[in-house]
């Protein structure tokens, strides 16, 4: 078939994707119109439908890098590695407080979502689910990852699920929540705010190739179970477990 019959606008945007894509570290608008030789207005807009669809993803300095659902699209076979690399230190965790539950969640954007659960309703078994979504202003794997993921993810995710009607009775001010965030981003530890009365719910990033945000592990404890020093032990457990998954990752 001839080039001329080609959808032109479907040839510019796999143009797109493979400049970003063979890009080390992410590519700026104006270097892709002029790779690409067009008018930056027109890449721009390219650009916005792309991240739309979470195929490409944009930084705050305006770096476009592969989009989260690409690469989850192009890699299944990456998400069985992950799930094969973290199920072990999810029964290890389990087993060290049988009590909670432990579980592992991923971004797919716009959804925060659960796809390995363990608990003491089912002690043996390792649940795989089928997209539990969890609230991005409350659960502390969603709060990870809204501290961490890329800046067009986040933009999906709080487009979804908008402060106003979710975070702001929780929140009070999206000032005190980006606060919070940036403690996330700093310690690389989200333990939830709300509800500690009832419940202790902490989570730590997992990341893969060059330290990108892959997904979260997190233990969900009732605090009429937690003993004294209890907070930190698990978070160590956690980091532990991460760095084990991390290492089995690494190479995607």
């Amino acid at each position: 078939m001839a080039e001329a019959n080609y959808i032109q606008s479907v040839l510019k945007a796999a143009q797109m994707l493979k400049i970003v894509g063979e890009s080390e570290y992410g590519v700026k608008l104006s270097e892709i119109a002029k790779a690409m030789d067009q008018k930056l207005p027109a890449i721009h807009h390219l650009s916005k439908t792309l991240i739309s669809c979470g195929f490409l993803q944009k930084s705050s300095d305006n770096v476009l890098t592969l989009g989260e659902e690409l690469v989850r699209l192009a890699s299944k076979s990456s998400s069985d590695i992950f799930v094969d690399a973290a199920s072990p230190e999810l029964t290890r965790l389990y087993n060290l407080y049988p009590e909670g539950v432990v579980i592992l969640a991923r971004v797919n954007p716009p959804r925060v979502e659960t796809i390995l659960r363990i608990s003491y309703e089912r002690p043996s078994v390792i649940q795989k689910e089928t997209g539990q979504i969890h609230n991005i202003y409350v659960n502390a794997v969603a709060l990870a990852a809204l501290a961490l993921v890329e800046d067009s993810a986040k933009e999906l995710m709080m487009d979804k699920q908008p402060f106003s009607e979710y975070g702001m009775l929780l929140w009070k001010s999206s000032g005190a929540m980006n606060d919070y965030l940036a403690g996330v981003r700093r310690d690389r530890i989200a333990i939830s705010p709300f509800d500690r009365e009832t419940s202790f719910r902490v989570a730590v990033p997992i990341t893969g190739k060059n330290g990108k945000f892959k997904g979260a592990l997190g233990i969900n404890l009732a605090a009429s179970k937690m003993k004294s020093g209890m907070d930190l032990e698990i978070i160590c457990e956690l980091k532990k477990s991460a760095e084990k998954i991390n290492s089995k990752i690494a190479s995607f």
